[in-house]
């Protein structure tokens, strides 16, 4: 018998909307959360502005403590000393 799991793992971009209540700066966050459950979590639309960035799948072992990177992040960056060919 074969057992799979996964999980799917949110980048938001967070910005306050009451400054008193948070930092005012807008800031990158990952979680497990889905839009709906990470802004009731944080207070909720009056308190903060949620962008949803991107989103992926940890596949396989679910007990790691953080998630799996963004499989963008594995993607090497253009190595522009070798030029880019039209």
């Amino acid at each position: 018998m074969n057992v799979f799991s996964e999980y799917r793992v949110y980048q938001y971009m967070v910005k306050a909307k009451n400054q008193t209540y948070r930092d005012p700066q807008s800031r990158v966050v990952i979680s497990t959360l889905d839009p709906i459950s990470y802004v009731a979590y944080n207070g909720g639309d009056e308190a903060v502005q949620v962008s949803l960035l991107r989103t992926w799948r940890c596949m396989g072992n679910t007990s790691q403590l953080s998630p799996c990177p963004s499989p963008l992040d594995k993607i090497n960056p253009l190595d522009e000393s070798k030029g880019v060919t039209n």
